[in-house]
């Protein structure tokens, strides 16, 4: 699928724009990613906004980076998904 596909063809109007995390959250979808494991906070805030009004993909909150690290690693060995 091309970008221009997922940002609905030629972008010519200021209504075709879309942000950059819209557009990698279209894509996580695309890849059939179901889960999300992480942290929110002020660095992710645009992400997590746009994660949010995905349907598909399901935020799963820890509460240390590293452990949604080890979440997604056995998610996907466990599951073969990627996570």
């Amino acid at each position: 699928m091309a970008l221009c596909d997922l940002v609905g063809g030629t972008v010519t109007k200021k209504e075709n724009y879309m942000k950059a995390s819209d557009l990698f959250v279209k894509c996580l979808e695309e890849e059939g990613i179901e889960y999300i494991f992480g942290v929110p906070g002020e660095e992710n805030a645009d992400f997590m906004m746009s994660l949010e009004k995905s349907s598909k993909i399901k935020f799963i909150l820890t509460r240390h980076e590293q452990g949604a690290a080890f979440m997604a690693e056995i998610y996907g060995r466990l599951t073969g998904n990627p996570a």
